[in-house]
């Protein structure tokens, strides 16, 4: 689915070439994390022929995951790589197999060589399934290097993430790190997969779900992929993925794709209910349950705070003054009236911010029900809420360029001159 639109301080660091550190015969050991289960593998289980769908499940896993097993089908036309498996003994109908490849499909994005647009062949005896051939996007050969690239970059994603970290912390990060590096791109190769998103930080919805899924499995954490549709904020409605996660036993929606905003990461879907994903979300329905996603403790308004009713501007004053000036809030009430209350009142909550003067301008962001407010200071001259080496930057481009910016004019009178950088450079010393 389309995404939703909606320093002069010098550091000197000594350059130590890695080639000249010693190597220790003891090295730490890589963290070990117990892998979670695969939920589609459980699920297919409960259900009534569930020991026949589960054997033809793992028949299907291991053969896809032997890529010495792909082969060139010349007549198959373009894309021609396949891995074949025999699944007779396990007497499946044509429904019954669609089951399977459904759960597999949303339980294995290591397998990024799966090309599940192209979907699968098989081959019939009477009324049962003999053989399954699913389609790949490479070789053999090709998918031997691709897999050396994918580890890769997926180890420098999972570099510092430790058992001992709480559960949640190491989604966010997850999150935040796939949503820096990935850029949604319908021109990618591999758009759908884990490995246009890893590789090449280029992908579409099931690229990011299945990218992020993938780190999750990585590093302990249960998910699962959730296909269906979305409706964007004009009412637009395309096929979309997101995933359900596990976190200290509970489920969870969470959708990297729309949290991805360029620029500014939201969490307004992050961690969410049934009840608030389904605001604009519509899975589809499966042969088998889906995980129930009704707890907010991981919410991540629960655990941050920011969720509010309605607009106040004494309460988001209160928040800004402890949180400082790039903030985000979770509109639980009616969210139009809460953005038209905040054009209205921008500078009122700046005041109970305690900002006063200093507070030149601002802008907000929102995202199903979530905003990003920005309060722009005097000294905040790149206007991103945040003050920083960046800032001189750009304050000293208006000094050079004789361009005046409000915010770039710390000391109010109507220049941005050197009195300005000197003021922002000590500033900058005094926060270290």
């Amino acid at each position: 689915m389309r995404k939703i639109r909606r320093m002069l301080i010098s550091l000197l660091a000594a350059a130590i070439s890695a080639a000249a550190l010693p190597v220790f015969a003891n090295q730490p050991a890589a963290p070990v994390f117990v892998s979670p289960s695969f939920y589609g593998r459980e699920a297919l289980s409960a259900l009534n022929n569930g020991e026949r769908l589960v054997s033809a499940y793992d028949k299907i896993t291991a053969g896809m995951g032997n890529t010495e097993n792909i082969y060139e089908d010349p007549s198959s036309g373009t894309p021609n790589y396949k891995i074949s498996t025999d699944i007779t003994d396990e007497k499946l109908s044509k429904a019954e197999l669609e089951t399977v490849l459904d759960a597999y499909r949303r339980d294995h994005p290591e397998h990024f060589w799966y090309n599940a647009e192209h979907g699968s062949m098989f081959w019939i005896l009477g009324d049962r399934i003999t053989t399954v051939e699913l389609y790949c996007y490479m070789s053999a050969a090709d998918t031997a290097g691709a897999k050396k690239k994918f580890d890769a970059a997926a180890e420098e994603l999972l570099r510092g993430i430790t058992p001992d970290m709480p559960e949640f912390d190491r989604e966010k990060l997850l999150h935040d790190r796939l949503a820096k590096k990935i850029t949604y791109d319908l021109n990618e190769a591999y758009m759908h997969s884990a490995y246009g998103a890893l590789v090449n930080g280029r992908a579409v919805c099931d690229g990011y779900t299945e990218s992020l899924q993938y780190l999750l499995g990585r590093v302990g954490i249960q998910a699962f992929t959730v296909l269906g549709m979305g409706t964007d904020i004009s009412g637009n409605t395309e096929p979309h993925a997101w995933n359900i996660v596990r976190i200290d036993g509970k489920y969870y929606n969470v959708d990297l794709t729309w949290d991805d905003q360029g620029s500014n990461i939201l969490y307004a879907y992050f961690n969410l209910t049934d009840a608030r994903m389904t605001e604009d979300h519509a899975p589809e329905e499966t042969k088998y349950a889906m995980p129930v996603c009704d707890s907010e403790e991981a919410g991540y308004f629960t655990v941050f705070g920011g969720k509010t009713e309605g607009f106040s501007a004494e309460e988001l004053g209160g928040l800004i003054r402890n949180n400082g000036t790039r903030l985000h809030v979770y509109v639980t009430g009616d969210t139009a009236a809460f953005s038209n209350d905040l054009r209205n009142n921008f500078f009122k909550m700046t005041s109970a911010a305690g900002l006063g003067i200093s507070a030149v301008s601002g802008k907000w962001y929102s995202l199903g029900r979530e905003f990003l407010i920005i309060v722009i200071v005097r000294g905040d001259a790149n206007g991103d809420g945040i003050t920083d080496i960046r800032d001189y930057v750009s304050m000293k481009e208006c000094a050079l360029t004789a361009k005046y910016d409000k915010a770039a004019d710390i000391n109010a009178d109507r220049s941005v001159n050197a009195s300005d950088l000197t003021e922002l450079r000590k500033r900058l010393l005094e926060a270290e």
